[in-house]
């Protein structure tokens, strides 16, 4: 059996439903975001933000609300979609100063929103991380009497939790420099280095480790800033898991990552890619892009110059 999330429609009405299932996503923080003193913001004007910070006076913690949470109920748990994404996104990178957003919905996240929600949120170093059904469902089973509080009434003892690993996607980035890093690619070098992004959704807390690969690239040790491939903790959510890697010898195809989490082997495949040895230069769209730039303020530095 599944938690009727429809009931609070029924009950209650849209508004109110929307309400109690803000309400449910200050406990769900309160309770595992414990290192920070969280608030509901007011309804109107709140900057796309439902959850922040509890801000203080006198230099106690910082004036500016760097973490934010974002409740979306959806009635029927049908999938989130770009509008109930970009305008927190949006407000959190005009902030400025946002670390960290957390969206907590009872729907779902499908690849296409979650890679283009990584890929914006990476321009300024925000953190991003989506509570969903399945693990917020497993969490009221474990505290009902949140369930009984936002539902007025007691949980189904029929409902038993779940423990669900999703790999979701792998992809490669650049690096570059600090600005571009963040720019996916499918062709490499061989001797440069690249960061392997796999992403995997879990609805419990566990941890795992990369048991096979490809020996055209080989891992980096970097734990200071990277993942760890031979040990690395898995929390409930989406994790984002980032390792540094070289390009080794020329490939082409697709390459087929084996994890090993709870005794269980997962498997995931990225798109198909070459790394080429080519002794040309051979500049990608974002090495493009920067040595573009350069050209253009040695011209302007040269102009000013003769000026």
């Amino acid at each position: 059996m599944k938690i009727n999330w429809g009931i609070l429609v029924d009950k209650f009405g849209m508004d109110e439903a929307t309400k109690r299932f803000e309400k449910l996503a200050l406990h769900y923080v309160q309770r595992n975001y414990t290192e920070y003193e969280w608030v509901l913001t007011q309804r109107t004007r709140d900057n796309n933000r439902d959850i922040h910070l509890k801000g203080y006076e006198d230099g106690e913690i910082p004036t500016y609300l760097d973490r934010w949470a974002e409740a979306k109920y959806k009635q029927k748990s049908n999938s989130l979609r770009k509008k109930d994404i970009d305008p927190t996104i949006l407000s959190g990178l005009i902030d400025g100063n946002v670390e960290l957003i957390i969206f907590i919905s009872n729907g779902s996240i499908p690849v296409s929103l979650l890679k283009r929600s990584y890929l914006g949120t990476h321009i300024k170093n925000i953190e991003v991380t989506y509570i969903l059904k399945n693990q917020l469902e497993n969490w009221l089973i474990s505290n009902p009497e949140i369930y009984q509080e936002i539902f007025d009434e007691p949980i189904n003892k029929k409902i038993k939790e779940k423990k669900i690993i999703n790999i979701e996607y792998i992809s490669f980035d650049q690096i570059y420099n600090k600005a571009i890093s963040f720019s996916p690619t499918t062709y490499f070098r061989v001797g440069n280095k690249y960061v392997l992004h796999i992403f995997i959704y879990s609805t419990y807390k566990t941890s795992g480790k990369i048991v096979k690969g490809n020996s055209s690239f080989c891992f980096l040790e970097d734990n200071d800033n990277y993942t760890d491939p031979n040990q690395f903790s898995i929390l409930p959510g989406i994790n984002k898991l980032s390792f540094l890697i070289l390009a080794n010898k020329p490939f082409k195809g697709s390459i087929t990552y084996t994890f090993n989490i709870d005794n269980e082997q997962y498997n995931v495949n990225s798109k198909r890619i070459a790394i080429s040895d080519e002794k040309l230069i051979q500049l990608s769209y974002p090495e493009q892009l920067s040595f573009s730039q350069d050209i253009n303020n040695m011209i302007l530095l040269h102009e000013k110059i003769n000026s």
